[in-house]
């Protein structure tokens, strides 16, 4: 992971290969919500417990550490570190959400193709004459 400010770029390996995301923090809140209560570090990691196995396919969900974003940012959100299985091995895998309870989603930014395939074709033998 490379985090930059408000921004943060990592890599997801699948089968198919690796895709490159970045989450970046919007420049505005977010439309306001009555969540009946204050989010918090719990409510961030199980917010993003929630979202994360639909968007990344990934199974085995773990959080590792929650971070309250509040310095040298325009309004303050969670950055949610997590773990899961993609494609047979455990990843890092990372949630932006914001205090009003919205989740910023990753955005692909290149994929890199996994190692072609392997066809086997079985050259006709030629015959002796």
């Amino acid at each position: 992971m490379k985090a930059e400010a408000d921004a943060v770029n990592f890599s997801v390996k699948d089968a198919s290969g690796s895709k490159n995301y970045r989450i970046e923090v919007p420049a505005a809140a977010g439309k306001p919500q009555d969540l009946g209560f204050k989010m918090s570090d719990t409510a961030a990691a199980l917010a993003a417990l929630h979202w994360a196995p639909g968007f990344y396919s990934a199974t085995n969900m773990a959080v590792n550490s929650v971070e309250h974003k509040t310095s040298s940012v325009q309004f303050p959100y969670y950055l949610v570190n997590m773990t899961g299985t993609v494609g047979g091995s455990a990843q890092p895998l990372y949630a932006v959400v914001l205090e009003n309870g919205e989740l910023v989603r990753p955005t692909e930014v290149s994929t890199t193709a996994g190692p072609p395939t392997a066809k086997s074709k079985t050259a006709p033998k030629k015959s002796k004459s």
